[in-house]
């Protein structure tokens, strides 16, 4: 198996960091997608 890169470790947690973000977003946004007003 290929060594892992000496910054792995901190490449996972940048990477959790987004996808965390990611979510929030997600989840503020999709209320609005059934509202009526917003929807076209």
């Amino acid at each position: 198996m290929p060594q892992a890169a000496p910054n792995t470790e901190k490449m996972d947690e940048h990477l959790l960091e987004v996808v965390q973000a990611l979510q929030g977003a997600v989840k503020r946004g999709m209320p609005n997608v059934k509202d009526p007003k917003i929807a076209r």
